[in-house]
């Protein structure tokens, strides 16, 4: 069996970083370990140096299998990846047991190296440095591996380990069986609090969020910025940072969530910190991981309704009606006539589509009724939606139109002037007793010009009382020609 640990020689510190946090983010080197499962009961709790500072900080959690118990014909393993999280200031302990099925010979190829970071012990029935020992079927070899982490960099080593069947004289049988145990250290630096920002709307800024931060060395470590790195997470408070945590003290920075899109949103964003590094690594600030998660929800946009009140067929009336952007962001705006008729005329004006955060347009529209039908209140509605919404369907909001024809009256007909009323002769007259009968009457001729007018009214009563006079003296006188001649008559006879 081989166990072999390295160092990165200055040269390699720069690719070994950015392949230590590459890792970090596949891996979650900045979320807590979990516990071993339960198909691995032989993988021990790590324990924390009690030469170390006496600090009160969390203990260092059990050691995390990332792949299952492996098996074979010949051993099995309590684990193949095994990592081990400490503290930089601290120390801490995994456990990898092999247990052999039936007598094999078991063994390594070199040994186990040992660095200021790094140390191994070997318990049980294990071979010595490059050699190989006999085990039974139930014995076990435990690999006890220390991690001491003096960076913040993740350091790896592997335990290659070999196996060959053997008969009862101890004569090899069989090909041999290889195997190998990945093991990582994960150095703790700064832990952090995931940050729940809740609903926010689009294209606008959360209050003060909390995010908890502790400091897990053993030194005192500077908290330097928030790196968004693309995130909507943002410092909140720029007075808050830079600040020095003594070890295991923890601090609340406010942090912001600003969603560009709507709908959930999960992922990380780093925190600069420039925790002590030994004297072969570059003296720098890191980053650590956060994480977050949100929601981006989208205002909707406010428009007003048109009423164009009683309006008579053909005539045109011009409404308005607002149309607001409510959200954080810039709209661009297109208006649709929905559930319109043929018996109406709408048509919306020209506007500006582009609104601004917080802003509103005024968007004409005219009616003109194109016949005489019943009131009708409902005449249809405007479709306003925003291109440029993320959401789904894409924002929008509807500005309902009404109205109604007004009645005509009905055309008066042309009448006739009206016509004169007939004149009605008044009551004859008994002629005076004392009329002088021995004249003949004689009835005076008019010289007003009024006569030659005829359909006057007012000319009617003279000439009938002038007829009338002439009656009875022309009466008068023949009554008195005919007394002469009786007269004359009895005279002669």
């Amino acid at each position: 069996m081989l166990l072999s640990a390295h160092r990165p020689s200055r040269r390699a510190v720069a690719l070994l970083g950015t392949a230590a946090a590459t890792l970090g983010l596949a891996l979650g080197a900045a979320s807590p370990a979990l516990a071993a499962p339960a198909s691995a009961p032989e993988a021990a709790s790590t324990s924390v140096d009690t030469a170390g500072p006496k600090l009160i900080l969390p203990e260092a959690k059990t050691p995390r299998a990332l792949a299952p118990t492996t098996e074979n014909e010949l051993f099995s393993l309590s684990t193949d990846h095994l990592e081990i999280e400490a503290a930089l200031g601290y120390r801490a302990t995994g456990t990898v047991t092999v247990t052999a099925k039936r007598d094999i010979r078991f063994g390594n190829q070199g040994e186990p190296s040992v660095t200021p970071e790094y140390g191994a012990r070997f318990t049980g029935v294990c071979p010595p440095y490059f050699g190989t020992t006999l085990m039974h079927a139930g014995d076990q070899c435990t690999l006890e591996y220390t991690f001491a982490p003096q960076s913040h960099y993740w350091l790896g080593a592997a335990w290659n380990m070999r196996a060959t069947a053997v008969d009862d004289s101890g004569a090899p049988e069989g090909d041999p069986v290889d195997a190998q145990v990945a093991i990582n250290g994960v150095p703790k630096v700064l832990e952090t609090t995931p940050v729940d920002a809740g609903s926010v709307p689009v294209g606008s800024t959360s209050g003060p969020l909390e995010f908890r931060v502790t400091n897990a060395t053993a030194f005192d470590l500077p908290v330097l910025a928030i790196d968004s790195w693309g995130s909507p997470v943002r410092l909140a408070d720029p007075s808050s940072l830079p600040r020095t945590l003594a070890p295991g003290e923890s601090a609340n920075i406010p942090v912001s969530f600003s969603p560009a899109s709507a709908g959930e949103q999960s992922g990380i964003f780093f925190v600069s910190a420039h925790p002590p590094v030994p004297d072969w690594a570059p003296d720098r600030p890191a980053s650590f991981i956060a994480n977050y998660s949100g929601t981006g929800v989208e205002l909707p946009l406010a428009a007003t309704d048109a009423d164009f009140g009683s309006v008579e067929e053909g005539s045109a009336v011009e409404r308005t009606v607002t149309v607001t952007n409510p959200t954080g962001s810039w709209v661009h705006l297109t208006a649709e006539l929905r559930d319109t008729d043929g018996e109406s005329d709408l048509a919306i004006g020209a506007f500006d589509p582009y609104l601004a955060p917080g802003e509103g347009v005024e968007v004409p529209v005219t009616w003109t009724p194109k016949n005489g039908r019943d009131a009708r209140a409902a005449l249809g509605s405007i479709l306003f939606t925003d291109q440029w919404s993320s959401s789904t369907p894409q924002n929008s909001a509807v500005s309902r139109l009404s109205g109604s024809i007004a009645p005509v009256d009905p055309p008066v007909e042309p009448t006739d002037p009206p016509k004169p009323t007939a004149p009605v002769a008044p009551a004859k007259t008994t002629a005076a007793a004392n009329v002088d009968r021995s004249h003949p009457a004689v009835v005076q001729g008019s010289t007003d010009s009024r006569l030659a007018t005829t359909g006057a009214p007012e000319l009617w009563a003279p000439l009938v009382l002038a007829a009338a006079g002439a009656i009875l003296l022309g009466g008068a006188s023949l009554a008195w020609v005919a007394r002469k001649r009786r007269t004359v008559r009895d005279e002669a006879s």
